[in-house]
């Protein structure tokens, strides 16, 4: 990906991220930038489980798959 590419998701923008094995549903908390290897975008995301209290984390927009209507 290169810094060229436009960013898919922005705050409030709800996706899946894969976790432990399965689909997670998480929000999109903060957009960080290009700030990743090669320029990858990179996003603050909450998620939120049943096993867990809700954590925040960073990670690659590459890694979130949006969710769609069915």
């Amino acid at each position: 990906m290169s810094m060229a590419s436009e960013q898919m998701f922005h705050v409030g923008d709800r996706a899946f991220y894969a976790f432990a094995g399965r689909d997670i549903e998480v929000e999109v908390v903060e957009e960080r930038g290009p700030l990743g290897v090669g320029g990858r975008h990179l996003v603050g995301i909450l998620m939120r489980t049943d096993f867990a209290e809700p954590y925040e984390m960073t990670v690659p927009e590459e890694d979130l798959r949006p969710i769609t209507a069915a």
